[in-house]
């Protein structure tokens, strides 16, 4: 996998975990540090998610604390609460 390829699933995985929990970006952001135009860059796979705002984001999304949760391919809807479903 390279780079661009990363960086789409975890936008893709971001966007649609705050898709689920009904948030904006703009909490996120927030909740990050980041400016909101940063995470529109982020969810489109354009930018990297920052390595000292990812732990916020983790945390306001409830998504544990592994940041490798954003890099499963396809994620189905987490649900509020729910980090995996099998």
């Amino acid at each position: 996998m390279n780079m661009r390829e990363t960086r789409r699933i975890i936008g893709n995985n971001l966007k649609a975990r705050r898709k689920d929990l009904g948030v904006t970006m703009r909490q996120v952001a927030q909740a990050g540090g980041i400016g909101r135009t940063t995470l529109w860059k982020i969810e489109c796979g354009r930018s990297s998610l920052p390595l000292e705002s990812t732990p916020a984001v983790l945390k306001f999304l409830d998504l544990g604390e592994d940041p490798l949760v954003l890099l499963t391919p396809s994620r189905r809807k987490w649900g509020k609460g729910m980090i995996d479903q099998d």
